[in-house]
């Protein structure tokens, strides 16, 4: 995402690290850009914040995962470098086949720049 003049000049999405759905969680983010009064806003509009939810479940059908955090970090780099992360906590849980953690995150922008973001979460097969 770009931001100019506290506008949204320009938005993109790439898929980050690929992992086998049969093998190991999913991570989905959906992102709405946010305008004055929670309006969505489109390119060339006045940008306010960027709302993520993110999805990580376990689509396998025979594996399960041990979350010894439930956390999952929304790292977001401005121009390049680290800009801000944030994250969810929460006790530590086990993710069956067919298990879901969710995380909503709300970050507020006020300055102009190239920025991206990617979800991070901890886990380990359950021996």
């Amino acid at each position: 995402m770009t931001v100019t003049g506290h506008n949204l000049a320009s938005t993109s999405s790439t898929a980050g690290g690929q992992t086998d759905p049969k093998k190991y969680p999913t991570i989905v983010m959906h992102t709405k850009f946010e305008g004055p009064n929670g309006s969505t806003a489109g390119t060339g509009d006045h940008l306010t914040a960027i709302v993520v939810d993110v999805v990580i479940e376990n689509k396998t059908s025979n594996r399960t995962f041990v979350f010894p955090k439930r956390e999952a970090a929304l790292v977001i780099t401005k121009n390049g470098a680290a800009f801000d992360t944030l994250t969810t906590s929460g006790e530590g849980f086990v993710m069956p086949p067919g298990g879901k953690m969710n995380a909503h995150y709300k970050r507020f922008f006020t300055s102009d720049g190239n920025y991206k973001w990617i979800t991070k979460t901890w886990y380990y097969q359950k021996g």
